[in-house]
């Protein structure tokens, strides 16, 4: 270690008078696959641990995520010790993939394109990202095969010189649909986000809405190849407002207040109130008891008529294992299409790393577009693989679905999803 470096650790030891374990250095080698974490007591004792970044986030996140750790990390001091991966500050940059943090974008994990250094930009991220499926589908007497519309991503991240503000950026440049305006269907994201502090966020503009947990998460973060149904149907949606995100050791929040028309350029429909509530109870003892997060909120507002949807998330890894459980009921529903109708749904899923790539999912998932109706229910049974060849950045998955429908026939599904992202 640079004598330099450790010269200053000392010097931070005897003019401060911040607690036990509270400097923590993070030494850069040259492989960051295998970084060196070195925590510092006043006791003298000092602890070297060597661990690869996938090991360090096993107890916090769903491994498939691994991708959001920024690639940049420089020697930083901490003013606590390290538990856990979103502890860990790079000099510039901040690692946002909590998994109680939904809709974060898997974009942005190298060093900035573009080192501007101006009065006000500092520097400019280019990010990219291509999802391509081939799907094969049959029933009784029916059988389709073709390669799926693919999701193409392109995004900008401008940093500005304070560290703590940035403009994004992100579109499908070749949209699904262009029906009304190309602009409608091919932006995504486009908003200002200002870090008051480490635990206090706002952003403005057009960005994710909805309520719940998986239907919020990036395409390029899933762990199947579509969402669940309540995700489909609540969740997978952007409109513009202003939200306040807070995060702490045992809570996270997020308070949003949009225009409840989804669909960008267009006018305005009416206020849509946005909350989602995520405790953490084995925050710092992860190492031991898991991760478990419990994530409630509420979507409401008023659009051709008032709405109102509810959701509940459980969900819980420990070393290889994850599961989770989902579920969300609405007395009118506004997501990417109004639903006139009540409606429930709920999904459970149940995962295992079978090696440090290779990993295995199943689900259940349920969703009544009508509870006050009848044989309109569909009820889905997946089962999957994801091989994460270089993390998120190239990623193939595969996919069974069996669909049973009420009132249709029963559809099966054969998915193969390439997943490339820079």
């Amino acid at each position: 270690m640079n004598k330099n470096i450790f010269s200053l650790i000392l010097i931070l030891f005897l003019t401060s008078s911040i607690p036990s374990n509270a400097v923590v250095i993070i030494e850069e080698t040259d492989n960051f696959e295998n970084p060196v974490i070195i925590d510092y007591s006043f006791n003298g004792e000092i602890n070297k641990k060597e661990t690869k970044i996938d090991e360090m986030i096993e107890q916090t996140l769903e491994s498939s995520l691994v991708n959001e750790i920024k690639y940049d990390l420089k020697p930083v001091f901490l003013e606590e010790g390290v538990n856990s991966i979103d502890k860990i500050k790079p000099s510039f940059r901040q690692y946002e993939g909590s998994v109680t943090k939904i809709g974060s974008e898997p974009f942005h994990l190298k060093a900035p394109a573009f080192d501007i250094n101006g009065r006000f930009v500092k520097n400019v991220d280019l990010g990219f990202g291509y999802q391509g499926n081939l799907a094969y589908d049959w029933r009784i007497d029916k059988q389709f095969s073709f390669y799926d519309a693919p999701d193409t991503w392109v995004s900008t991240i401008i940093n500005f010189q304070d560290n703590k503000t940035s403009f994004t950026f992100s579109m499908d440049p070749v949209p699904e649909s262009s029906e009304d305006n190309y602009f409608t269907d091919a932006v995504s994201n486009f908003y200002l986000r200002h870090e008051f502090n480490e635990n206090q966020t706002i952003t403005l503009g057009r960005t994710r809405s909805g309520v719940g947990f998986e239907g919020k998460l990036s395409k390029l973060n899933q762990l199947f190849i579509d969402k669940a149904q309540i995700g489909d149907w609540y969740s997978d949606v952007r409109s513009v407002g202003v939200v306040n995100d807070g995060s702490y050791k045992y809570f996270d929040y997020q308070i949003g207040i949009f225009n409840s028309n989804r669909q960008f350029l267009h006018s305005y429909s009416g206020l849509d109130f946005n909350t989602w509530l995520s405790f953490k109870p084995f925050a710092g003892k992860e190492e031991k008891l898991g991760n478990l997060v419990i994530g409630t909120g509420v979507n409401a507002g008023k659009n051709q008529s008032q709405y109102a949807t509810y959701g509940t998330y459980i969900g819980y890894t420990y070393k290889k294992f994850i599961a989770n459980f989902e579920c969300a009921i609405a007395n009118k529903s506004n997501g990417e299409t109004f639903l006139n109708t009540d409606s429930y749904g709920l999904y459970t899923t149940l995962g295992y790393n079978l090696t440090p790539k290779l990993q295995f999912v199943t689900r259940y998932d349920f969703f009544d577009p009508n509870r006050k109706g009848s044989n309109d229910a569909i009820t889905k049974y997946s089962a999957g693989l994801n091989y994460y060849f270089h993390k998120q950045h190239l990623k193939f998955s595969l996919n069974y679905v069996f669909e049973n429908h009420e009132s249709e026939e029963d559809i099966s599904k054969i998915l193969f999803l390439t997943q490339f992202a820079l």
